[in-house]
């Protein structure tokens, strides 16, 4: 009995001293000051990828933090679905000859037809372009991009109006099919080209494509623009809308417009790449198809900038 009240005095004795020194370690701690050294040149540090923000101030020539915070907030939000109304590229073309002057076709078909009134027979620099003066234009009517991963890959496609100059070196003609002709068996009778004995100051053929392009694209950080760095790949195809040769004599300003076809190919399809940041981007084009149905074996491409909201 003696025992047991010895063991609970102690208890009594012991137990409210153990509480008050608990209750006082908890207070020193509430109350510790925790230093934070940061080295920075500016009043603002960013540490894990942007999440941890610490505002420094300076102070007898040294920075000390005055506010840290802590968010899991992007910098941008991106949508799974986006949208982009109006896009522009500036840029030249040119073309890969692949035209066999030489032997066109047999005697009669369209080929040896649309060269056939280049006397002496055509060859590849009739075709030179001017380089400087052969100018690309697309216009993007709409884009849109879907995400198939978190803004990382995504699959973008729209509606462009696609427009190229090809300014000549030499005074070639473009003709349209002569009119009310009947036509006679093995006699070629369509479009053709044939040398001017003019000299042109300006000989262009301007061509007038709609197309649809469809691209994957790759963006390295697509929810922080200022580090976000897009590579896209991948084709178009597109129909003719109109075109038409625009020339000027030498020692006039008259302009001489003629709108035709001219045997160009209705239907084109290629290939694009282009690597952009923030909204500005290099473009490579290529056509996959030649420049004109029949005749001549040229096939264009293009290349510049793009300036785009996607």
């Amino acid at each position: 009995m003696k025992n047991r009240f010895i063991v609970g005095a102690a208890l009594f004795i012991i137990i409210p001293a153990l509480a008050q020194s608990r209750e006082k370690k908890s207070k020193d701690c509430n109350s510790a000051k925790v230093k934070i050294h940061v080295k920075a040149d500016s009043d603002t540090s960013n540490l894990l990828n942007g999440k941890l923000r610490i505002i420094t101030k300076e102070k007898d020539g040294e920075r000390s933090p005055s506010k840290v915070e802590l968010t899991t907030k992007k910098d941008t939000v991106r949508k799974v679905l986006e949208t982009s109304w109006g896009s522009f590229d500036i840029g030249f073309n040119n073309y890969t000859d692949n035209t066999n002057y030489a032997n066109p076709g047999p005697l009669g078909s369209d080929d040896a037809g649309f060269l056939a009134k280049m006397n002496p027979a055509a060859n590849v620099s009739d075709f030179e372009l001017r380089s400087g003066k052969s100018v690309h234009i697309n216009i993007g009517i709409v884009k849109q991009q879907l995400s198939l991963y978190k803004n990382y890959i995504n699959i973008v496609y729209g509606l462009t109006y696609d427009i190229s100059n090809w300014s000549y070196k030499r005074s070639i003609d473009w003709n349209k099919a002569p009119e009310n002709q009947l036509p006679i068996q093995g006699i070629y009778q369509g479009p053709y080209v044939s040398r001017d004995s003019n000299d042109f100051r300006k000989n262009r053929l301007v061509t007038n494509y709609l197309q649809v392009p469809l691209m994957l694209r790759i963006e390295t950080s697509p929810h922080h623009t200022t580090k976000n760095v897009y590579i896209s790949a991948g084709g178009y195809v597109g129909y003719l809308v109109r075109s038409h040769t625009k020339k000027m004599v030498q020692g006039s300003t008259a302009k001489i417009k003629q709108y035709e076809d001219f045997n160009l190919n209705k239907f084109q399809y290629g290939m694009q790449f282009e690597v952009g940041y923030q909204g500005v981007a290099i473009f490579v084009k290529q056509d996959l198809t030649p420049m004109t149905s029949y005749g001549t074996v040229q096939y264009p491409y293009s290349f510049g900038l793009r300036i785009t909201g996607l």
